[in-house]
């Protein structure tokens, strides 16, 4: 029950800002998008200790870009070969040093060019890299992780929340009810981005 109210007070939340404040759907995209990160944090920890600065850049501010490598590994297939690398290169990532993380999964693509979950850490160290944004080389790493492994949910994901701080939250819905659509129920990141997928749905589905 604890989620529905959640949800509830968060769609609240994003719909008065939206139309009572008359805030355009490209400003509410950042907004929206901390919003979600903060209840996936909840969902993980049991508090939402999320950065409030809706102008901030994901990649600026540790807790978030924490969380979404947290996300991240949770949608790993786990493969020892790929683990040996990310560990590491989470551990650069938190400490904000996201180009040397990239640099280093590199190094493990070269030896293990077949591993899906060397490329979506790749993708997401490029967005980090870059304050969230989806850059061509990014894409080119989710796209790799994604014929790699077609069900991974990790490119679905991530290029949600690139749509989301582009303020198209209707291509966010497309990319994150494929991820849905393709993933276990019982998996640990499922709950989080059903519950996410709901808010982001909140918003599209009101008048405008």
């Amino acid at each position: 029950m604890i989620w529905i109210f959640i949800l509830i007070i968060m769609a609240i939340l994003l719909l008065s800002f939206r139309y009572l404040g008359k805030i355009a759907w490209s400003r509410m995209a950042p907004l929206a998008m901390f919003m979600c990160l903060g209840l996936a944090g909840y969902s993980v920890s049991g508090n939402s200790n999320m950065p409030s600065s809706a102008a901030q850049k994901i990649g600026d501010d540790g807790k978030t870009a924490a969380l979404l490598i947290e996300m991240r590994a949770k949608m790993d297939r786990k493969f020892a070969v790929s683990k040996q690398y990310l560990i590491i290169s989470d551990s650069l990532a938190r400490g904000g040093d996201y180009h040397l993380a990239a640099a280093y999964i590199q190094g493990g693509i070269k030896k293990y060019p077949n591993q899906p979950d060397l490329w979506s850490a790749l993708g997401l160290q490029i967005m980090l890299a870059s304050g969230g944004r989806m850059s061509a080389p990014a894409q080119d790493a989710f796209d790799r992780a994604e014929q790699l492994w077609p069900q991974s949910p990790s490119p679905q994901y991530f290029m949600g929340l690139a749509a989301l701080m582009d303020g198209k939250p209707e291509e966010t819905m497309k990319f994150w009810g494929k991820a849905l659509k393709n993933g276990p129920k019982n998996s640990d990141w499922y709950q989080p981005l059903f519950l996410q997928y709901g808010a982001i749905q909140q918003m599209t589905t009101q008048p405008r």
